[in-house]
C-alpha cells in the first residue's frame, strides 16, 4: 500500500500501512535531507519505505503535517484530488513535536515478531484499525468465526491483542506482504481455554484477496516455530470446524491429525496437536 507524507513543502511517497501522526512526524525526522546530503537510516524492522516524489494515481493514505513553508499548489492538488476519491487524509502538527522525545525506543510502537522470505509479521497497534477492519467485516474471511467486527469491536480486538503481548508474549500478529508493504492478513499464538483446559492455539485470517498463494502456511509455520523456540511451548492446537476444508487441509499441510473432537466458541470444532518434539512440517518445506 502506498501513500503521500507531506511536510510543508516537502513530500514523500511512502510504501507501507497507514502511520499514526506519532509514527509520521519520527519518519519525516528521519527523511528530511540534513547538511550532510543524505537521508537518516530508517531504523531495523520498521514497515515503510520512501518510493520516490514522483506523483502517483494509486495512493491510499495521506498524512499532512505542518511546516515552516505552505504546501506546494502541485501537492495540495494531488491531496484534492484523493480526498475527492474519498482516501482519508490525516492532519496534524510537525515533526518537532515535544512528546516524540529523542528516538524509537519506548513506544508503543509495532514490534516485528518474525519474517519469512515473503512475509513480515509484527504486533498490532491502534493505528491499524482500519486495515484489521477490513478482515474481521468481511463475512466471506468471517464464514467460520461466527460473528463479524464493527469499528468499535475491531479497537477493542487490537486493545486486548496489545494487552496479550505483553502477558504471554504472543497473540494475533498482523501480517504484511514485503514485496507490497500490504496488510495481507493475522496469524499468531492466542491463549485459549478449551474445555477448561488452558492451551496455546494457532490461528490465521488472510484477506480474501491473499488466498491460495501458500501465505497462511509460510506464516503458520513461522508462528510455530515462534512458540517452540522463543516462548519454549511444548506443544500447539488448532482447532478448526470440521466443515471448514481450507483450515483442514493447512493444518494437514502442517503434519498433523485431528486427534479429537472439541466444543470451542459455542461450536464444534476439531482439534489437532503440533508438537515442539514432532514437527514434521518442517520436513515439508
Amino acid at each position: 500500500m502506498q501513500g503521500i507524507l507531506v511536510h510543508g513543502a516537502n513530500h514523500f511517497i511512502v510504501r507501507g500501512p497507514l502511520p499514526d501522526l506519532k509514527a509520521a512526524r519520527r519518519l519525516v525526522r528521519l527523511w528530511e535531507i540534513p547538511e550532510l546530503g543524505r537521508s537518516a537510516p530508517m531504523p531495523p524492522r520498521l514497515p515503510w519505505q520512501m518510493v520516490n516524489k514522483a506523483f502517483r494515481e494509486d495512493l491510499a493514505w495521506g498524512v499532512v503535517l505542518e511546516g515552516s513553508e505552505a504546501v506546494s499548489p502541485a501537492v495540495a492538488q494531488l491531496l484534492a484530488e484523493m480526498e475527492g476519491r474519498g482516501v482519508r487524509i490525516q492532519r496534524g502538527p510537525g515533526p518537532w513535536s515535544p512528546e516524540d522525545g529523542d528516538g524509537w525506543v519506548g513506544d508503543r510502537f509495532p514490534e516485528f515478531v518474525v519474517q519469512t522470505p515473503r512475509l513480515a509479521i509484527r504486533e498490532m497497534t491502534q493505528s491499524d484499525a482500519e486495515e484489521v477492519e477490513r478482515m474481521l467485516g468481511d463475512p466471506e474471511v468471517m464464514l467460520y468465526f461466527g460473528k463479524l467486527f464493527g469499528r468499535v469491536q475491531v479497537r477493542e480486538w487490537i486493545e486486548r491483542h496489545i494487552g496479550l503481548y505483553a502477558q504471554d508474549g504472543c497473540a494475533y500478529w498482523l501480517v504484511i506482504d514485503k514485496a507490497s508493504g500490504e496488510v495481507v492478513g493475522q496469524a499468531g499464538i492466542l491463549r485459549q481455554q478449551v474445555e477448561e483446559q488452558l492451551e496455546f492455539g494457532l490461528g490465521y485470517i488472510f484477506k480474501q484477496a491473499w488466498w491460495r498463494l501458500g501465505l497462511a502456511l509460510e506464516a503458520a509455520r513461522a508462528c510455530l516455530d515462534y512458540a517452540f523456540d522463543r516462548l519454549g511451548k511444548n506443544r500447539v492446537i488448532i482447532t478448526v470446524r470440521p466443515e471448514n476444508g481450507p483450515s483442514r487441509r493447512l493444518a494437514e499441510r502442517l503434519g498433523v491429525k485431528p486427534e479429537r473432537t472439541v466444543q470451542y466458541g459455542g461450536f464444534e470444532h476439531l482439534m489437532y496437536v503440533v508438537r515442539a518434539d514432532a514437527r514434521q512440517y518442517q520436513e515439508r518445506q
